[in-house]
């Protein structure tokens, strides 16, 4: 029961937060789907069958941006907040990286996540006059696992830029550029790989390839794939909870500082 109330008050503490920066989600969101729509325009134009496209890309857009959510929520927690003072009081209350990120999860899901698909659907349908709703046509299992599995994209990319920030040097402008890497598997389908299975070290790509799956356009058995999500995701979720306890005991040991 004390576990439930605490991640029940994290649930709270995130509500917060997303109100203080609706205007900054809403704008993350506007930004990515303009950005994407640059990308599956171009590649949707010159294929034969633009609507077989969308399926492939879309989903691995979602899955990339909840990546990169990840990677700056992690980077938030010990870059900007430190300046004002909110990460010292968070860890004043016993809460850490993990926590931070976990407050986040459902807002992220629903915005960055569901949000970010249900637009890039609605806006890329109508340069091709096809159904608007086209994603929601997809296996309902398939999708579920796609969107639940993105909860455990974040988490874990979150955990991995707060260990990276505390372990290292590395400054605010190496998220972007790890947000490179997070195309793997993802923009970039894991199956164009020479070795397909190595995408899957990108947790992103599973929930793509889950996604894409929904829609018969993956490049892996749907069975296969709902086996390897019952193995990898509480992989990665082990991984994420280890790299941010790690990064608590670095910041206990040797303090945090404010960098640009």
């Amino acid at each position: 029961m004390k576990i439930l109330t605490r991640y029940l008050r994290l649930l709270y503490v995130g509500g917060v937060l997303a109100r203080l920066h609706l205007t900054s989600y809403i704008s993350w969101i506007i930004n990515g789907v303009f950005w994407s729509i640059i990308l599956i325009i171009p590649a949707s134009y010159l294929s034969p069958d633009p609507l077989i496209t969308l399926k492939l890309l879309v989903p691995g857009i979602v899955g990339m941006s909840l990546a990169s959510t990840g990677l700056w929520t992690g980077t938030e927690f010990l870059r900007w907040m430190v300046h004002d003072g909110l990460t010292d009081m968070f860890r004043e209350n016993g809460l850490g990286v993990y926590h931070y990120i976990v407050c986040t999860l459902p807002v992220d899901l629903m915005l960055t996540g569901l949000a970010s698909l249900a637009l890039l659907g609605l806006v890329s349908s109508g340069f091709y006059s096809i159904n608007p709703a086209w994603w929601l046509e997809g296996n309902p299992l398939l999708i579920t696992l796609g969107l639940s599995t993105l909860m455990v994209v974040e988490l874990f990319y979150g955990a991995l830029a707060g260990y990276l920030y505390t372990r290292t040097r590395l400054s605010g402008s190496w998220t972007g550029l790890l947000q490179i890497v997070v195309t793997v598997g993802t923009i970039i389908p894991a199956s164009t790989y020479p070795l397909p299975y190595i995408a899957f070290l990108n947790p992103a790509s599973l929930s793509a390839e889950l996604l894409r799956a929904s829609y018969g356009i993956s490049g892996f058995e749907p069975a296969f794939l709902v086996l390897l999500t019952g193995i990898l995701t509480p992989t990665y979720l082990y991984i994420g909870w280890i790299l941010s306890k790690k990064s608590d005991e670095l910041i206990a040991r040797h303090g945090l500082e404010y960098r640009i």
